[in-house]
């Protein structure tokens, strides 16, 4: 989550606490679930310069697009580029940036930004105290809820890289000739593994629905895998398969929902 924020009255810690306190207190109860939400201690750094606010007001609405989320910084629903974008107050709200026009607006978000200050010292801020993940390794969330009661592994497949708090367990396949990855994560999003760490987590070890389990003790809890290389392949194969197949149908499904929904306000419109 990226905010640019001024703050006049309240101290930056503060403003944060209301809002995550809000968010998580609602978030809880839509998911029935319990414990943290956030992972760790937010990073702010201070906009002392134009340029500066300029590039990161540039990066915060692009930062969808090119983490792969939408092509365009108007697709993605939880950004404010639309509200300036399609304010009826235009152009005031552009007169700051100098932006006249929204053709101004939009060639003003598709410049790359020109040099990489602002995104290298993001970077180097948020990976200090968190783990690097890279595609195709897995991550154990140990925080509990009521569609997991023993935490959650998944693998990272959208992105090419992420951070991650050291709350989670990191882990990566050793040797790929001997363990299909596609099986480890069907296996994972099964509950076949549930009792060996329910095995490792001592009684009444949970810390605000956070599980208390070491990494030395989770790597050596015990898998179901077939020794088989190409048996793996194909059970991974073939799941990997259906939750495309149940993708394709869902997306079908949300566009014969949209069809309807249009016939009927068409078949029956209000007077």
């Amino acid at each position: 989550i990226h905010l640019l924020m001024q703050i006049k009255d309240h101290s930056l810690s503060m403003a944060i606490q209301r809002i995550t306190t809000a968010f998580v207190v609602w978030y809880n109860r839509k998911y029935q679930r319990f414990g943290h939400v956030f992972e760790g201690r937010f990073f702010s750094e201070p906009i002392d310069t134009d340029e500066y606010f300029f590039k990161a007001f540039r990066y915060i609405h692009m930062n969808p697009v090119n983490g792969g989320i939408c092509r365009r910084p108007e697709e993605f629903r939880y950004s404010n580029y639309n509200t300036y974008f399609n304010s009826k107050r235009f152009p005031e709200n552009y007169l700051y940036f100098g932006l006249y026009t929204r053709d101004e607006f939009i060639k003003f978000h598709l410049e790359k930004n020109d040099d990489e200050f602002f995104d290298k010292r993001i970077a180097s801020k948020d990976v200090s105290g968190y783990y690097l993940v890279y595609n195709g390794e897995f991550a154990y969330n140990k925080s509990t809820s009521s569609d997991a009661p023993w935490g959650a592994i998944k693998r990272l497949d959208r992105y090419e890289k992420g951070v991650l708090s050291t709350l989670y367990i990191v882990f990566t396949i050793k040797d790929n000739e001997k363990t299909d990855s596609d099986y480890l994560s069907t296996y994972y999003d099964s509950s076949l593994w549930h009792k060996e760490v329910q095995a490792i987590a001592a009684e009444g070890a949970r810390n605000h629905g956070l599980l208390n389990i070491s990494p030395s003790d989770f790597f050596e809890t015990k898998l179901s895998i077939p020794s088989n290389i190409d048996e793996q392949r194909k059970i991974g194969a073939y799941f990997s398969n259906l939750d495309n197949l149940i993708t394709l149908h869902q997306r079908k499904s949300d566009n014969l929902k949209e069809i309807k929904k249009f016939m009927l306000q068409n078949m029956f419109p209000n007077k």
